[in-house]
């Protein structure tokens, strides 16, 4: 598995390969309360949202094995 950083405005965003075929793309979100920021990763395919995720591997392992 491979993550490619995309080129949107803001750089949060990465394409995720797996075997040279591209599987979809995770994006981070940072969340910021009184107590700090909460960071999650957003896993999307085809522009469908497919979940949240506590790190960019388990969103790009979300996306690898479901491939």
């Amino acid at each position: 598995m491979t993550f490619t950083k995309s080129h949107n405005k803001d750089n949060t965003a990465y394409l995720v390969s797996s075997k040279g075929k591209l599987v979809g793309k995770v994006r981070k979100v940072e969340s910021w309360v009184a107590r700090g920021g909460r960071i999650e990763w957003e896993a999307y395919r085809a522009g469908e949202y497919l979940g949240s995720f506590d790190t960019r591997t388990d969103a790009g392992t979300f996306l690898v094995n479901r491939a």
